[in-house]
């Protein structure tokens, strides 16, 4: 997302412009995209890319809260994984 370089970037604003057209352009390429933010994906539809390219897939450190049991940690890490797979040809 343009918007969430401009914190870490401190460029004049015309090249600002020209690298925010450059990132919209590089995600309306992807066949799909992964965000770990749902708040991402009316962001992205609103650039033009279709809701369908845009999957969620969850953070496991958010589920897991850094205090599980090393079961319950590998049986999330799994599931995650398993999500991806489905992504992946």
């Amino acid at each position: 997302m343009p918007e969430t370089l401009r914190g870490s970037l401190k460029l004049p604003t015309p090249l600002r412009q020209l690298v925010d057209r450059y990132v919209i352009a590089f995600y309306r390429r992807m066949d799909q995209i992964v965000v770990v933010n749902p708040t991402f994906i009316p962001k992205l539809a609103r650039y033009g890319i279709p809701k369908e390219r845009i999957k969620y897939i969850p953070t496991s450190l958010v589920e897991l809260n850094f205090i599980q049991p090393r079961r319950i940690r590998k049986r999330i890490c799994d599931v995650n994984m398993d999500m991806l797979a489905m992504l992946l040809p």
